[in-house]
């Protein structure tokens, strides 16, 4: 019998290459079924789309630097200022929970974390105050500003009703 995987294994998976392709393949085949409940694809745009990508790319970055383009994911507005947010995370649940338990409260995380970055606008920031680590205040905007606004509030069990389970999203609590 093979033993589950780490939770660093985990997530090193989740943040891979493969595990995206894999999530991305069947969300597109749930679209040519017709079967997404919140959204349609126009498949006849998907050229305009793709096109209009690779402008702003080449736009953006010269062609030398095409290849080490950053992917622009959530995961990455955690850990601005090269501090591995997630890591740390991950780290104070060791020995208390289970890899199944700390995956689903990333889950929980990034999900609400991306749903609360929709629509915040570009005025939106959010101040990391001086601890013994950073000694001074940091303010953040866009979403580097909400994933860290949604990972305190996380921390702190804003998204949960149980006391005994502040580390989770439940929809019952509301954040505010």
């Amino acid at each position: 019998m093979t033993p589950a995987p780490s939770t660093v294994e985990t997530i090193a998976y989740l943040k891979s290459l493969p595990a995206v392709r894999e999530r991305a393949e069947q969300v597109y085949a749930r679209a040519q079924e017709g079967h997404l409940k919140h959204f349609d694809v126009e498949f006849a745009r998907l050229n305009d789309v793709a096109k209009f990508v690779v402008a702003l790319i080449k736009r953006d970055y010269d062609a030398a630097d095409i290849p080490n383009i950053p992917p622009h994911t959530r995961l990455r507005h955690f850990d601005v200022g090269q501090k591995d947010r997630i890591k740390q995370l991950c780290e104070s649940w060791k020995g208390r929970v289970d890899t199944m338990e700390t995956v689903r409260r990333l889950v929980d995380l990034v999900v609400v974390s991306v749903l609360l970055d929709a629509g915040a606008g570009d005025r939106w920031t959010f101040e990391v105050k001086p601890d013994n680590i950073q000694k001074v205040s940091r303010t953040y905007a866009r979403s580097e500003g909400l994933a860290l606004a949604s990972l305190a509030m996380f921390k702190e069990g804003r998204f949960s009703s149980d006391i005994h389970r502040s580390h989770q999203v439940d929809g019952k609590k509301s954040p505010l």
